[in-house]
């Protein structure tokens, strides 16, 4: 039989667990973050294929101070050297949607513009649909080294182009996501290290980001580093502050890293535990 004191460890431990994973999202549909030495999809089956200068390696610190663990690596040449993870159409997903990342980049050159993540490799220069991320090379036009995200329509071709301020090339770690709801205005927003952006006007986009066969690749050319991608079924919200950065909500618990690793909820569970055996 457990005892009363056993019972209330474990009660509190459940509690505990509770408290910790309330933030996990449901909608997180795929997940790339290395940490397991692995190109695996974390919560699917889009397990990624390396090809050429391709590695995993040890991350350091982000700017808000927290360890990264591992993280991907790609070299610099653009069709070569990239994490494939196969098509986004297997995810089921035609509306709604997030994809959130952390970059690390260096030094951007004049020949290309690094890709940190494309769906849209059959679609460039034609209708085809897709999604295509990338740092802007440096063509003179004053948008050097921002972040790009293209929205390709699957009629039209046309592409419909985000990107926030200020350079990420400074060698630092930068938080960066994109929500999309189908229809209606200022129906994409995109974030860069907590900041909004802005809200944009695509209109009625008829953009599926899994618009059949696209094949998914992760930092293609990048010549840097990639960490904790991931892909949500539905655009998650967030409050922001006067300076429009995120205080609270789904988006802010994504940049924050609120869920908390298997380690550190052990320690919590078991310090609670403890802490009820002195008390009684």
């Amino acid at each position: 039989m457990i005892g009363k004191t056993h019972q209330g460890c474990i009660g509190l431990g459940v509690l505990a667990l509770a408290l910790l994973c309330g933030h996990a999202d449901a909608a997180l549909v795929a997940q790339w973050n290395f940490d397991d030495n692995t190109y695996n999809d974390q919560v699917g089956s889009l397990h990624g294929t390396a090809n050429g200068a391709t590695s995993i390696v040890a991350a350091g610190n982000n700017q808000l101070g927290n360890d990264m663990g591992k993280a991907l690596q790609t070299g610099a040449t653009a069709g070569t050297d990239y994490l494939e993870t196969g098509d986004l159409n297997t995810l089921g997903n035609t509306g709604d949607y997030t994809v959130t990342a952390w970059l690390k980049h260096s030094t951007v050159g004049a020949a290309v513009s690094p890709e940190w993540w494309d769906t849209d490799v059959s679609g460039t220069g034609g209708a085809g649909g897709g999604f295509l991320g990338t740092i802007r090379r440096n063509d003179g036009t004053g948008n050097t080294a921002l972040v790009y995200a293209n929205h390709r329509d699957t009629t039209s071709g046309a592409l419909k182009l985000l990107k926030p301020s200020p350079r990420v090339d400074d060698g630092l770690w930068h938080f960066i996501a994109i929500t999309y709801t189908p229809g209606g205005a200022f129906n994409s927003s995109i974030y860069l290290d907590g900041v909004l952006s802005g809200d944009h006007e695509l209109g009625t986009f008829t953009l599926s980001m899994t618009d059949g066969g696209k094949i998914m690749r992760l930092g293609d050319g990048f010549d840097g580093m990639i960490d904790d991608v991931r892909v949500y079924s539905h655009a998650l919200e967030g409050a922001l502050d006067g300076n429009n950065t995120l205080i609270s909500g789904e988006l802010y618990d994504v940049w924050h890293a609120m869920v908390p690793e298997p380690a550190a909820l052990a320690l919590a569970v078991a310090g609670a535990s403890v802490l009820l055996v002195r008390r009684k």
